[in-house]
């Protein structure tokens, strides 16, 4: 059975709430504002003219652009929506438990971080492989979350 939460606790989660809503309130006025609007319609335009775009001084000057407009936008508070960015594909069991075992003998108590970054991928796909080494008992860890470190059993 939980127990119940102390009065402060409440308190502070009733506060955080209160602060959540002022924050919602304070965005629906800002999406009220003309000006805000067509400087938010700019950004998009910019940011679809700079993703059919191929001369590079014109790239050049439309992110100038949006650069400006975003500080403008950012000065009232009205930041503009992050730009989608294509990524590239994680393809799943990238690495090797050998190649990851191997990275971990050599470098013990690296975290999963720069392993990935020396592995030449991401720490999305290190992760399942170094759980599956941990259940093995090939590898130990020492910390936890980001701060933990593998080393060999």
């Amino acid at each position: 059975m939980a127990a119940q939460r102390s009065a402060e606790e409440r308190i502070r989660a009733l506060e955080a709430q209160i602060e959540a809503l002022k924050q919602r309130k304070a965005r629906k006025q800002l999406h009220r504002d003309p000006a805000l609007k067509q400087m938010h319609s700019a950004v998009r335009s910019i940011d679809k003219a700079l993703a059919v775009s191929s001369d590079h001084a014109l790239r050049e000057a439309l992110g100038e652009a949006r650069t400006t407009l975003s500080a403008c936008l950012a000065l009232t508070g009205g930041m503009p929506k992050a730009t989608l960015v294509p990524q590239a594909r994680r393809i799943p069991g990238a690495v090797s438990e050998e190649a990851l075992l191997s990275y971990v003998r050599t470098n013990p108590g690296h975290r999963g971080e720069q392993i990935a970054g020396a592995l030449g991928t991401d720490s999305a796909s290190v992760r399942p492989v170094m759980k599956r080494l941990i259940q093995a008992g090939k590898v130990r860890t020492a910390g936890q979350a980001r701060a933990m470190s593998y080393s060999v059993a």
